[in-house]
């Protein structure tokens, strides 16, 4: 477990950008709501909740895989996710998501 002490500003800063994610695609309808996506995967909503209100204090809650799940699930770019750089969603991942929707020719 990581200590106060020893959580970077880079790290931090990763966390704050998990939650601005996780509001957006909420937000934008993606998910249902904060009870879906910890549902989901498995995460405890009350460690998550307490996570969003003090990051600093409980950083050591955080999971690095709540980021590869808006990746995968959600397009959500994992160079924004872990830089602040670059668009937010990552736009091959949603063509690849895209093409995965279209039916098939047999299936129209």
């Amino acid at each position: 477990m990581i200590r106060k002490s020893e959580i970077s500003d880079t790290t931090l800063l990763i966390i704050v950008r998990f939650f601005a994610a996780l509001h957006r695609v909420k937000k934008e309808r993606k998910i249902r709501g904060i009870q879906t996506f910890c549902h989901a995967h498995g995460i405890n909503r009350r460690n998550l909740y307490t996570l969003e209100h003090d990051i600093r204090g409980h950083s050591g809650m955080f999971d690095v895989s709540w980021l590869a799940f808006l990746v995968a699930d959600h397009d959500v770019n994992p160079r924004w996710l872990l830089t602040g750089e670059g668009e937010f969603y990552d736009p091959i991942l949603a063509e690849k998501t895209q093409n995965q929707r279209k039916p098939l020719d047999g299936d129209l």
